[in-house]
Order: C-alpha cells, then sequence, then structure tokens
C-alpha cells in the first residue's frame, strides 16, 4: 500500500471510478453530451460496472439512465465534406478543437453557427437531434 495516497484514493477501484463518471452523467444529462459522452460510451460504462460489480446490466442502466432512459440512442454523425443538414436545421455539431467537442448548431448556408447566432468554427461532423423519448 503506498503511504502517500490519502485513504479516498486508497479506496478508488475501476468500479468506483465508473460508478463516479455515472453518477456525473446522471445528475446533470448535458454533460455527457458536452464532454463527449455521447450515449455510446454510456452504454459501455455501464456494462462494465454491471462486470465489475456482478449486477444486472438491467439494474444498473435504470439506475445511472440521465432523464430515466434505459436503452442508448445510437447517434449516426455525418462528415460535413460529404452530407450537409438544410439550412437552418437544428442539428448536434462536432468540433474537435473548441473547448466542448459537441454543440447544438445549424448551418445558416453560409458558416455554422451555434444556437445564439455564435458562429462555429472547424465543425467537421453533424447528427440530427435524438427523438424525445416519453
Amino acid at each position: 500500500m503506498n503511504p502517500l495516497l490519502s485513504s479516498r484514493e486508497r479506496d478508488l477501484t475501476p468500479a468506483n471510478a465508473i460508478e463516479y463518471t455515472l453518477a456525473r452523467i446522471k445528475l446533470d444529462p448535458v454533460l455527457g453530451w458536452r464532454m463527449g459522452f455521447g450515449t455510446e460510451v454510456f452504454a459501455k460504462l455501464t456494462q462494465a460496472l454491471a462486470e465489475a460489480t456482478g449486477k444486472p446490466i438491467e439494474d444498473v442502466r435504470s439506475h445511472f439512465a440521465p432523464r430515466g432512459l434505459t436503452e442508448p440512442i445510437l447517434i449516426n454523425w455525418k462528415d460535413v465534406s460529404k452530407e450537409m443538414p438544410d439550412a437552418d436545421t437544428v442539428v448536434l455539431i462536432h468540433s474537435p478543437t473548441a473547448d466542448e467537442p459537441v454543440w447544438i448548431g445549424y448551418h445558416d448556408g453560409e458558416c455554422w453557427r451555434e444556437v445564439g447566432s455564435e458562429q462555429a468554427s472547424n465543425v467537421t461532423l453533424w447528427a440530427h437531434l435524438p427523438e424525445v423519448r416519453r
């Protein structure tokens, strides 16, 4: 045991780290989008936690699902060099050089803009907004 580690650091296991990350997503579902988690990573994290703890995957997903979702929503990202959305259609946009790589925005026919009209630069991917599940 490393005496330089705090008791909290000594108690940190991979399962605890995954559980902490999932709890952050549950508390602020937008956090997952802004930090690039998306739902595929949510699915992988819940699977890893289920395997690490021996809990059924359905129990883990339902406990941590943002907004009560239990199934991941897969996002179909499109390359802007191959396909563009209709002008002024609000979509998810991805810019790998931005501080937060995923935004909600639109293409106004000339350039990409974040919702709120700030111009977005270096947009490489876009995707339709997921449908709201009720």
